[in-house]
């Protein structure tokens, strides 16, 4: 074999290619022998060094009995903490319930007795509304009937679209049953609105402790404030309370017809709109008081509305200087909002997203005492959405939702305030934002609180496709998040968004960027994503029918015009191959693709693929031991099934349609039977049998993976003392294409608002070591200041950051990117990070030091080490400076030491019956790549990096073998700014790239390169000829800078003659000995 050369060399600037064999006028000799010795192609057989092998760790591709009984562990015991958590609120619920049915007529200590009916005290309209039509629009005046029991039933039947009733108090009894008859609307009730003005002079909230129902929207606005007892029960399609004076301008307009941006709800004097829309001046709080009363939902109550016959659902808002709810709210398809401040904006939400399927809130001041929404008891809205605002939040109790195949469940809890109109929503042209926000606050989920958005699994509804069109949302946003002990989100496959930071305006519309703030975890908090277990779907799933047609066998011109044109064909959608460099599903013969993606599937199927998890942090992140955050992958366990797939007849043998070639024509399509003609009488008999193949095959059921999701952490500091899990499950029919792995992405970095492009940097980059013990002790509790920032970490746990070595391993991130641009990353001695499968790996850091070994068959490797730190780089750019940085001491330095590996190697597979692993292991037999670009790379002797091919002995003996990968070297420049030079590349270490079939590829990069002979310049790096026959590579690359002196990058010396052996390894399976 001779091997591949390409020279190359740089100037300071540009690049020149000069081709082999032809240097600076001197003749070179290039010349390549292939050897061939047998031995171990992993663990270096003949060779005097060796790596590692790959194979000879003890995971194996197939999951284990005991991999998938821990999933089932961790799915069961997420689901346990969540149902228990909610039949405990329920069951206090039904007890709050009882006890204020059998408890006082009032709702506090102070608030008065509340008779049944209509009068005095009770639901008593305001003084002369029969008389002045101001008072009382759009409906008749109530009246009111009562049962041998007791009960009392009022009614108010509506005339208008629109009511505007005025009360002086608005009281329900506890046997009393307020109905809004809105059925003069026919089929439009649900439009119907009857707003309900309340001005009680005693400056009392209005007391709800019976019943009221109505087909269309009810709005009961009182600014003393309104409480709904234990005792009550609200069915309506919408219900919206408020304690703050609603804009009556837009009452005029309509609610969401405001191109001014005003408040739908203000305490606060709000100016007129250049567009038209006067100015607000809202009625004063209760003089008794001088603020305005909260909203208050009592545990034991409960409020509901209905699903239309076209499919939507209804919406619950609640709107006050403080929210909170302690009973039971209800919306199926449709939208809970809690909102607390002294201004309430609403908008309709872009419709180009189609996940939230209602309103968006918005929170304007909130004063000296407002601003505080909380949930401690149960918000459900199943397959809708639950959005909770305010400058404090608390959720103490549960929100639950639920996404069915076409209907996603969201749950938005935003700590954002201080909103303000924005003067360019109505006149910029382009669709942003009708107000601003300013500030944010604190959201604290308490211990042992849920948030929950299960799939419907009960449900017969399909769609086609793999995964959800809509899938499950949970994003919490604010100055700090909290997630309590053993609080729990749990939402398989879902999209989890916590972010923490502050507000920016850049016009037309304001950014929430993570320059500020904490995310904390507490002890055994729960972030659970991972994809549904278990799902049961029968085999047959897999099997689809399809009639050939034009189409379908547009690529196979002698089945179109044959007997197989117009039949319809049964296919297996697990069958595929590569038919003259054309994919093909199912047979060869058509193009069924598209009939294959037409399979229907239900909503578990739809989310077995591992969520998504995003957690930001401008300040610092702390997740506290036993926490756990899982994005692991879920699976599908497919039951048993009959199958039958099409046989075809060709010169009296039956092909599988899987087999079938479309240059051959078939006779047509055996149907399990076969005839006797008998000559003699002219007779035809035609028999069946069970026994042959048209007849299907039973097939065992199996487990089949699915892909894993991405856990993606963004902060400067962080303590990280919890579990991160994103394992995935190989069944054994995934060998060859196992589910996608689950990522880990970790950036240590925040974003610098000093600059107006709002660049990331780090302001407190840590020291990263992998190591299972953390020396340091568990971060501080959880505490803000009195302006609400979080207490900064401490400086130890700031310092330095401990991650396990068993994130890549056990915990299952085959895919992990590190990023600590200007901190160091350090992989101590007798330390292995070791990847399950092919995936990719990124270190990114001022400085990485690898004294232990990573062992990645197949995988992706890239170390980065940047001389330049971002801040400096913000500074060049920010201000415009063309200079080059000089270099800085001791940054930008990658050292690989003695004794540690760096392997990509395929794995050594083997499939003989007699092997302890035969059958089970992932067939990743190509080696990877690893590329080392740093401004110093050192690669000390006694270290090695492999990227050699694998093999595989099959259950017959035979050897395959898997190509070598690519080894990229790169020092001298930083990799950010290639101006700054003077960096060096020492190669000490073993550089193995061998294969039985296709040698590795190896490429160099260093300031000068000289090739034979000897240099005092310790800045050039000198390889003898020997180098080019070490290793096994085929390919080399050779990149020379230049020095600042005018040194040529590249220089082969006189008389030198390169004449490189490509060494092949082999494999050697003898019996009853394991694959070397």
């Amino acid at each position: 074999m001779k091997p591949k050369f390409i020279f190359t060399r740089k100037a300071l600037i540009g690049r020149i290619t000069i081709g082999a064999p032809v240097f600076f006028g001197f003749a070179i000799s290039i010349s390549g022998l292939g050897s061939s010795q047998a031995g171990d192609i992993l663990r270096g057989g003949g060779s005097t060094t060796s790596a590692p092998t790959a194979g000879a760790s003890s995971t194996t591709g197939v999951t284990t009995p005991a991999d998938t009984s821990q999933a089932r562990a961790n799915a069961q015991d997420a689901l346990a903490r969540t149902t228990t958590a909610i039949n405990a609120v329920r069951a206090m619920q039904d007890a709050a319930r009882a006890a204020a049915q059998a408890g006082p007529d009032n709702l506090g200590p102070n608030l008065p007795t509340v008779p049944n009916g209509l009068g005095s005290g009770a639901l008593q309209v305001a003084p002369g509304a029969g008389t002045d039509p101001s008072l009382w629009q759009g409906a008749e005046l109530p009246t009111q009937t009562q049962t041998a029991n007791g009960l009392v039933n009022v009614g108010i039947r509506q005339t208008a679209q629109q009511a505007l009733l005025q009360w002086q108090t608005f009281n329900v009894g506890k046997q009393t049953t307020l109905t809004f008859d809105q059925s003069a609307a026919g089929a439009n009730a649900n439009q119907w609105i009857a707003f309900n003005q309340i001005n009680d002079p005693t400056g009392n909230p209005s007391q709800i402790l019976g019943q009221i129902k109505a087909q269309g929207q009810i709005y009961i606005i009182n600014p003393n404030g309104v409480i709904f007892g234990g005792s009550s029960q609200v069915d309506v399609n919408t219900l919206t309370v408020s304690s703050l004076p609603i804009n009556s301008n837009l009452i005029q307009r309509g609610l969401l017809n405001n191109p001014d941006s005003q408040f739908l709800f203000s305490g606060l004097n709000l100016p007129g709109g250049t567009n038209g829309t006067p100015a607000f001046i809202p009625t004063p709080p209760p003089a008794s008081t001088g603020i305005y009363g909260d909203v208050t939902i009592q545990a034991g109550a409960k409020i509901s509305t209905p699903v239309s016959a076209d499919g939507n659902g209804g919406r619950v808002l609640l709107v006050g200087p403080n929210v909170s709810n302690s009973g039971s709210i209800l919306t199926p398809n449709g939208q809970t909002i809690l909102a607390a401040g002294l201004q309430v904006g609403l908008a309709a939400h872009n419709s180009s997203d189609p996940s939230l399927r209602g309103l968006d809130v918005f929170v304007g001041q909130v004063g000296a005492y407002g601003g505080s929404s909380s949930n401690t008891g149960i918000i459900s809205s199943p397959r809708g959405s639950i959005s909770i605002a305010g400058k404090n939040i608390t959720q103490n109790g549960a929100l639950t939702a639920t996404t069915s195949v076409s209907l996603n469940g969201r749950i938005d809890i935003s700590a954002h305030y201080d909103a303000t109109q924005n003067p360019g929503s109505g006149s910029s042209g382009i669709a942003v934002s009708p107000f601003l926000l300013r500030k944010s606050g604190t959201v604290s989920l308490g211990d042992g609180s849920v948030i929950e958005i299960l799939p419907e699994y009960s449900s017969k509804e399909t769609s086609i496709g793999t995964q959800l069109a809509l899938r499950s949302q949970i994003n919490l946003e604010g100055l700090n998040i909290y997630l309590g002990k053993n609080s729990t989100l749990l939402a398989p496959n879902a999209l989890v968004r916590i972010a923490t930071g502050e507000w920016i305006f850049q016009s037309p519309v304001t950014r929430f960027i993570q320059s500020a703030g904490q995310v904390y975890l507490d002890q055994n908090a729960l972030i659970n994503v991972a994809g549904s277990i278990d799902v049961p779907v029968s085999v047959a799933q897999n099997i689809i029918s399809v009639d050939l047609r034009g189409a379908e066998l547009a690529n196979s011109p002698l089945q179109r015009t044959g007997p197989l044109r117009g039949q319809s064909v049964q296919v297996d959608i697990r069958d595929v191959g590569v038919y003259q460099q054309s994919m093909w599903i199912g047979t060869p013969l058509a193009d069924i693709a598209g009939f294959a993606n037409l399979i229907q599937r239900g909503v578990g199927q739809l989310t077995t693929a591992g969520g998504s998890v995003t957690i930001s942090a401008g300040q610092s992140t702390v997740v506290q031991q036993n926490a756990k955050v899982d994005v692991s992958g879920g699976s599908i366990a497919y039951q048993e099934a009959v199958v039958r797939t099409t046989q075809l007849v060709s010169q009296g043998r039956l092909i599988d349609i899987s087999q079938a070639r479309p240059d051959i024509i078939y006779e047509g399509i055996f149907d399990g039977s076969f005839d006797a003609s008998n000559f003699k009488f002219g007779t035809t008999e035609i028999y069946s049998s069970a026994l042959v193949p048209g007849g299907g095959r039973l097939e065992q059921g199996y487990l089949q993976g699915s892909a894993g999701g991405t856990l993606t952490l963004t902060t400067p500091a962080a303590a990280l003392d919890g579990v991160f899990l994103g394992k995935t499950f190989t069944g054994g029919f995934q060998r060859a294409t196992p589910p996608d792995p689950s990522s880990l992405i970790l950036n240590f970095t925040s974003i610098d608002r000093s600059y107006a492009g709002l660049p990331i940097f780090a302001p407190t980059p840590p020291a990263i070591t992998f190591q299972a013990a953390n020396p340091h002790a568990p971060a501080d509790p959880f505490q803000t200041d009195a302006s609400g920032n979080p207490n900064q970490l401490r400086a130890d746990r700031i310092a330095d950051v401990y991650l396990s070595p068993d994130l890549l391993n056990q915990s299952g991130f085959t895919n992990f990117s590190l990023n600590n641009p200007d901190g160091s990353i350090t992989l101590p001695e007798n330390t292995t990070l070791s990847t399950l499968s092919r995936g990719n790996l990124t270190f990114t850091a001022s400085n990485i030091t690898i004294n232990g070994s990573i062992i990645a068959p197949g995988a992706s490797l890239n170390f980065n080490s940047a001389n330049i730190s971002l801040s400096t780089i913000n500074f060049l750019n920010n201000n415009n400076v063309s200079e080059s940085p000089p270099a800085v001491a001791d940054r930008g330095q990658f050292v690989l030491g003695n004794g540690a590996v760096i392997s990509t190697a395929g794995l050594l597979v083997d499939d003989r019956p007699a092997a302890a692993n035969s059958g089970s292991e992932p067939l990743f037999l190509n080696g990877g790549s690893v590329s080392i670009q740093a401004f110093d790379t050192t690669l000390r002797t006694g270290g090695t990096i492999d990227v050699s091919g694998g093999a595989r002995a099959d259950v017959r003996g035979r050897i395959s073998y898997g190509s070598g990968g690519s080894l990229t070297l790169a020092g001298g420049q930083d990799i950010n700014i290639s101006s700054v030079i003077g960096g060096s590349l020492n190669l000490g270490a073993n550089l193995l790239g061998h294969s039985g079939t296709s040698a590795g590829s190896l490429s160099i990069t260093a300031l000068a390169i000289q090739i034979g002979g000897g240099t005092p310049d310790p800045s050039v790096l000198l390889l003898g000829t020997e180098f080019f026959n070490q290793g096994g590579f085929g390919t080399f690359d050779l990149s020379g800078l230049g020095l600042a002196d005018g040194t040529a990058g590249l220089l082969i010396t006189e008389g030198t003659h390169i004449r490189p052996i490509v060494s092949t390894r082999l494999a050697t399976a003898l019996n009853d000995q394991p694959l070397r």
